[in-house]
């Protein structure tokens, strides 16, 4: 999940970016709604998260 929760973010915003695919206005919206989901991935990848879900071995 947290690996996700890195590359969304940069493949929509990437995607967004290529010029025609979509109008500004979208791009925009796109990326505002990517911070909630940029913070997602520092907490998820966090060491205080980590602390408290350790990984079995």
């Amino acid at each position: 999940m947290s690996a996700v929760a890195v590359i969304m973010p940069i493949a929509i915003i990437g995607v967004d970016l290529i010029p025609g695919v979509c109008p500004p206005w979208y791009a925009v919206t796109q990326a505002v709604c990517m911070v909630p989901v940029i913070r997602v991935a520092f907490i998820t990848r966090g060491s205080a998260l980590r602390a408290v879900f350790p990984k079995p071995h």
